[in-house]
């Protein structure tokens, strides 16, 4: 039980994070896109601020555990998101170094999308392999078909913040899931041991 309580939380904090990564995406659409729209921007932070504070609500309501990660998997979780950091700064250097700034976007999506792959297998989360390729297609597809670069960098912007938001919000439902499940495991326990 403990397990799934600290599992709970780590998917709490990645609500958290992804809501902030979603921010992230979308200020570098309205900084370097076309949506100027004060309306979008609203919706945009009110629908962030909500994903954070259920993640933050739902990390607050986890009971505290003794429980440990698994050493193993925080090595492979900071390799994993230390490779993602590293790819994206050499992607960064080596298109601003070209003059190809417009393309930072794209190569972002790409290595985000990629990292969702061992992220998916590491936290057993069948999403994630989902979420990884819905980013990698938006990288690829939107330069291909959209011929305006300022235009294709807030669509890919804006998807990859959606498609974050959505990644978001699958962890913190499935925290409070696994949650809901400690809070019934503890119900039938207490139940148990006072009827014995």
């Amino acid at each position: 039980m403990d397990k799934q309580i600290l599992r709970a939380k780590h998917l709490s904090i990645g609500g958290i994070v992804y809501g902030v990564v979603t921010a992230l995406w979308l200020v570098w659409e309205f900084a370097f896109g076309t949506v100027q729209n004060q309306a979008i921007t609203g919706i945009a932070s009110v629908a962030i601020v909500m994903l954070v504070f259920t993640a933050v609500f739902t990390l607050a309501q986890s009971p505290s555990t003794e429980a440990q990660a698994d050493s193993k998997d925080s090595m492979w979780f900071g390799i994993i998101f230390a490779w993602e950091g590293i790819g994206i700064g050499v992607a960064s250097g080596i298109l601003i170094a070209l003059e190809m700034v417009q393309w930072l976007p794209v190569a972002t999506a790409i290595i985000v999308g990629l990292h969702f792959f061992p992220l998916g297998r590491l936290l057993n989360i069948k999403a994630d392999y989902v979420i990884g390729v819905v980013l990698i297609l938006i990288a690829i597809i939107v330069p291909l078909t959209v011929a305006d670069s300022v235009a294709w960098v807030s669509l890919i912007c804006f998807a990859s913040a959606i498609t974050l938001y959505v990644a978001g919000w699958v962890r913190v439902l499935m925290s409070r899931r696994l949650l809901s499940n400690v809070d019934i495991a503890q119900i039938d326990t207490v139940a148990t041991t006072s009827s014995g």
